[in-house]
């Protein structure tokens, strides 16, 4: 299948980068090369000539893409171009190339306390991060949401992440005994993006809680079983 990967080089996109490549044939757009891969495009995701020319035979689309953290103006303008308004193009181009998904690197973050409330641990509590980063996440969800709205027959799955890590910290969080429960191993994830992008028949927008934690302690990972098959095991 052709991914067109935005963000890959970034944090979760390396993490990713082994799985995907071994079962699909990947592109990549960021603003840095993604070294030693067979095409890796460099350009902003708010170039729609650009982003237009990527997503040429794209049969998913993997939005991985997040704002870089640095001084409090730039932030801002970072934040809404890339989580808000380069939601809102990527879906667009999507559409117009004909592809069939689009998956969102979206994050717990969504929520205040960076976890839905105790009396309501699933997707089903609404969102109410106000920090910048938190708020402009929540956003590119509701763009999703209003996009599928507009256009039923499209699918966005929006993968709400949990501290995603690489093998080094899940290694080191492991060693030094750390709460496994709240964060995300590197072979889960991967776990829950593939079977996101080869879910079979899908439309419309589904937020889908990514966590390690088994037991139900922080949240509930029930939908993420019943649509995706996946249930974490904490590796």
């Amino acid at each position: 299948m052709q991914l067109l990967v935005i963000g890959g080089a970034g944090h979760v996109g390396r993490v990713l980068r082994p799985a995907l490549e071994a079962r699909h044939t990947c592109r990549y757009l960021d603003l840095t090369a993604v070294p030693d891969a067979a095409d890796s495009r460099v350009g902003s995701l708010n170039d729609d000539a650009v982003l237009g020319s990527a997503m040429e035979d794209v049969e998913v689309c993997l939005q991985l893409a997040m704002m870089r953290f640095r001084g409090p103006g730039d932030q801002v303008d970072d934040a809404y171009d890339v989580h808000v308004k380069g939601m809102h193009r990527i879906l667009h181009h999507a559409r117009q190339a004909g592809a069939r998904r689009v998956v969102y690197a979206s994050t717990l973050s969504v929520y205040r306390t960076s976890r839905p409330p105790r009396d309501n641990p699933t997707e089903s509590a609404p969102p109410d991060a106000v920090d910048l980063y938190g708020l402009t996440k929540r956003l590119g969800d509701v763009v999703c949401q209003a996009f599928c709205q507009q256009h039923p027959a499209s699918s966005v799955i929006s993968l709400q992440m949990v501290g995603p890590r690489n093998a080094e910290q899940w290694a080191r969080m492991q060693a030094e005994g750390q709460d496994l429960d709240y964060a995300t191993g590197p072979s889960d994830l991967r776990d829950a993006w593939l079977r996101a992008i080869e879910l079979p028949q899908h439309q419309g927008y589904d937020a889908v809680f990514i966590c390690g934690d088994r037991s139900g302690r922080h949240l509930s990972v029930a939908k993420a079983q019943q649509l995706l098959g996946w249930v974490p095991q904490g590796r």
